[in-house]
């Protein structure tokens, strides 16, 4: 992260993902998650930023 220009190609097999801020509430049980935080002395997570994968329900 130098601040130079970089030309990305792309073809049709190249895939796009935009996100968008949420909440919790958007979250529904069998949601695939990535969690990124500390883990606790007793295995729970104590989330910084959760992004919500895959397609969802």
């Amino acid at each position: 992260m130098d601040g130079s220009t970089v030309t990305v190609t792309t073809t049709d097999a190249t895939t796009i993902e935009v996100t968008s801020r949420g909440s919790v509430s958007d979250l529904k049980a069998g949601s695939t998650v990535t969690v990124r935080g500390e883990r606790g002395a007793d295995g729970t997570m104590s989330a910084t930023a959760i992004t919500r994968t895959g397609g969802g329900r």
